[in-house]
């Protein structure tokens, strides 16, 4: 009788647990989405977006965000682009099939590569920023204070970031696609039986609609949540400090979990 009520109190215990992730998850996507409601409407339809001071923040967050990642990305994208371009390229011309080159580079790279390394590099570097940034905003009451002169923090504190994280992005990954593919055939053209322009040709050709909105779609969609999860769990923070190593935790968790979600589901499109 003691093993099976230890075993029912186990599964009880398992029950809660799992309830309560569910619950805290819901809890945190109705709240986020609320918040990237704001952040979206606030900035795209408030006229003080167009601000002066607005517009030089943004353009701040946009070099530090992406701008300052061109040489990490630059050199990522030649090592990855050699390795891949090479290798396929190679591949594809030992079975006979030179002609899938196009379509295989497309999947590889522009749907799958492209988003993901530069998702990566923006949530590592400038993600983790960002809840340290808003957390210490939040831990200072430099919020409130903003709040009290009559500032509204949506359109010049979170909207900046978040536009800037989406913009840049953007640019990055299509950056990695360009520089992955040319840099890639050139570093290793000497090892090719294949032109640079018969490479670019089938790419292009082979480029549909579907992997146009894949990409789009997972490079917009992480380049928002690699700005708005950690703001938004930067706010959640309390009075002590240790929820500040809290908020980072939960926010890292919270935006690779999301991250890898988009990945899969952009695979699925």
């Amino acid at each position: 009788m003691i093993q099976i009520y230890c075993i029912i109190s186990n599964m009880i215990n398992y029950l809660y647990k799992v309830g309560a992730t569910f619950i805290d998850i819901a809890n945190f996507t109705y709240g986020h989405s609320k918040f990237c409601l704001r952040v979206s409407v606030r900035g795209v339809l408030s006229s003080r977006v167009f601000n002066p001071a607005v517009f030089a923040i943004t353009l701040r967050q946009i070099y530090f965000t992406g701008v300052e990642l061109f040489y990490i990305m630059t050199f990522v994208a030649l090592i990855l682009g050699a390795a891949i371009v090479g290798s396929l390229t190679k591949f594809t011309i030992a079975l006979g099939i030179k002609e899938s080159i196009g379509s295989i580079l497309t999947l590889t790279i522009i749907r799958m590569v492209g988003p993901l390394i530069s998702g990566l590099l923006i949530i590592l570097r400038s993600s983790t920023s960002l809840i340290v940034e808003i957390g210490m905003m939040k831990y200072n009451r430099e919020i409130k204070s903003i709040q009290a002169m009559g500032i509204d923090p949506f359109i010049y504190v979170y909207f900046p970031r978040v536009f800037a994280s989406l913009i840049s992005t953007f640019v990055l990954s299509t950056y990695f696609v360009v520089v992955s593919i040319i840099g890639g055939y050139i570093l290793l053209s000497f090892q090719l039986d294949t032109t640079l322009d018969s490479i670019l040709g089938q790419v292009i050709y082979n480029i549909s609609f579907s992997d146009v909105f894949c990409f789009l779609f997972k490079t917009i969609l992480i380049g928002f949540l690699a700005a708005s999860i950690p703001i938004y769990t930067a706010l959640e923070i309390g009075g002590s400090p240790t929820d500040m190593i809290k908020s980072f935790v939960y926010g890292m968790i919270r935006l690779f979990f999301f991250f890898i979600i988009i990945l899969v589901i952009g695979e699925l499109i």
